[in-house]
């Protein structure tokens, strides 16, 4: 079971931290598809990943978004903080920096097919109906929530 907060709760034990970040373009969401090898596998999300060690939140959610989709931000204002949330699973408990960026036009998406297998531009009703990784759905309305 995995539970979600947006303020620390009691005895949370910080494992790791995680960035993720809402590439929006055109009223939809870039979502990476999970390669079938990979923990997840089939499953959907958002570009993200561990921060490496010294890491601020900012550049991680930046090179993740370059590492996975090719995709390179060179204005660093349009990268947006959005919240941080405090993910508790049953085995760790992690920080996830939330990050957003609107584009003005559709980039090109270049996957790692050893990370991912597919892409989608997905609107609301898309991330509805998908199988996203685990938590992703509650990270969504947190997103939204906080996308003014």
């Amino acid at each position: 079971m995995i539970q979600i907060f947006e303020t620390q709760p009691e005895n949370f034990q910080t494992k790791l931290q995680c960035a993720g970040c809402y590439l929006e373009w055109n009223e939809k969401i870039l979502l990476l598809q999970r390669s079938e090898k990979s923990s997840e596998g089939g499953c959907w999300g958002v570009p993200a990943g561990k921060l490496e060690s010294g890491e601020e939140p900012f550049h991680a959610a930046k090179r993740e978004l370059f590492e996975e989709t090719g995709i390179n931000i060179q204005d660093e204002s349009r990268i947006q903080f959005l919240k941080t949330l405090y993910i508790r699973k049953p085995h760790v408990e992690y920080l996830y920096h939330m990050f957003k960026v609107h584009l003005d036009r559709g980039p090109e998406v270049v996957l790692d097919p050893k990370e991912h297998q597919d892409y989608l531009w997905a609107s609301n009703e898309d991330i509805k109906n998908l199988k996203l990784m685990a938590g992703a759905k509650v990270a969504f309305q947190h997103y939204r929530s906080s996308n003014f």
